[in-house]
């Protein structure tokens, strides 16, 4: 068989790619959950794709298509409820429901929290921590040491715990995170199993537009809006 010209097979791959290809582009909703889940796994910069809930990330120049799903808005806060939170440490918790949209397709017939969604519920409680400190818009800038561990289905719930180690020199702050569910009915057998661990390092929001380009003052020119 005749393979396709170079130029169908990329018109090809424009259509079907769910993450616009670095350079390509559109807006994309950082409200999203799927689109950050991709962009995480594509290996995109977290912090560039979205810099805080509600707010949009902007690529240039918009791809021949996108997605339906590019359009639609999913649910993102994924800490439920905090049982502590001091200016040093957090322990938080989300209930999964079988409401949750990400769990329709992540996996079909064993629908399970993603890896990403805990990452970010770990996040979240670490920007809560750094929030008690006045510090706001901090994004996470890396992850260390990470291990996954137990699903977390519907019915469970993920308990995070995140405590701050130090703060680096280029004003950046570094947790120890923790993610564990209980498995089994409390008292009958029940486990408490390690879900997700790992470091995350939370850093100040970068004032500039992702593809922000330098001037000819050496300023940042912003090719779309700022995040």
């Amino acid at each position: 068989m005749a393979r396709p010209p170079a130029a169908s097979t990329q018109a090809a791959r424009s259509h079907a790619s769910p993450l616009p290809r670095k350079g390509e582009v559109t807006s994309v909703s950082s409200s999203d959950a799927r689109v950050r889940a991709e962009a995480f796994r594509a290996g995109f910069d977290m912090a560039s794709i979205s810099a805080c809930d509600g707010e949009t990330a902007q690529f240039s120049p918009p791809p021949a298509a996108v997605s339906a799903w590019y359009l639609s808005t999913m649910h993102f806060k994924l800490v439920d409820q905090f049982l502590e939170l001091t200016d040093t440490s957090a322990v938080a918790i989300k209930n999964v429901t079988a409401a949750e949209e990400y769990l329709q397709d992540h996996f079909p017939g064993f629908p399970v929290l993603p890896g990403v969604f805990m990452i970010e519920a770990l996040t979240q409680a670490a920007r809560a921590v750094l929030e008690k400190r006045g510090l706001a818009r901090m994004v996470l800038g890396e992850v260390k040491a990470l291990r996954y561990g137990s699903f977390v289905r519907p019915g469970e719930t993920l308990r995070v715990e995140v405590s701050l180690e130090k703060m680096k020199e280029d004003g950046s702050f570094v947790f120890k995170a923790q993610g564990t569910v209980q498995k089994g009915l409390v008292g009958v057998d029940a486990t408490v199993e390690t879900a997700v661990s790992g470091r995350l390092i939370l850093r100040p929001l970068r004032n500039q537009a992702v593809g922000a380009t330098p001037d000819q003052k050496g300023a940042s020119s912003p090719m779309g809006a700022e995040v």
